[in-house]
């Protein structure tokens, strides 16, 4: 059988959705998470009502500006969000 790259990803945040969730938040590639900074970020802002867009990028934007060794798009660029808000 072909596989398709980045199908498994679609394949994977569509059953989410189908489950009921109306926004996945993926990666797009494995990433460590040693100890969730990023996702500490992402949940303060959706705890201030930012969507969960909104949230991912702020947490992004955070990493980028704490120029530590998260400042890399190799540890944060490969999230996204997907359905609606």
């Amino acid at each position: 059988a072909r596989t398709q790259q980045g199908a498994g990803l679609m394949g994977f945040a569509r059953a989410w959705m189908s489950a009921g969730a109306s926004t996945v938040v993926a990666s797009l590639w494995p990433l460590a998470d040693d100890t969730g900074t990023l996702f500490e970020q992402f949940y303060e802002a959706r705890l201030h009502g930012r969507s969960a867009s909104e949230s991912l990028q702020a947490a992004q934007t955070a990493m980028i500006r704490g120029q530590g060794w998260r400042a890399e798009p190799r540890h944060w660029a490969a999230y996204i969000s997907a359905g609606q808000e």
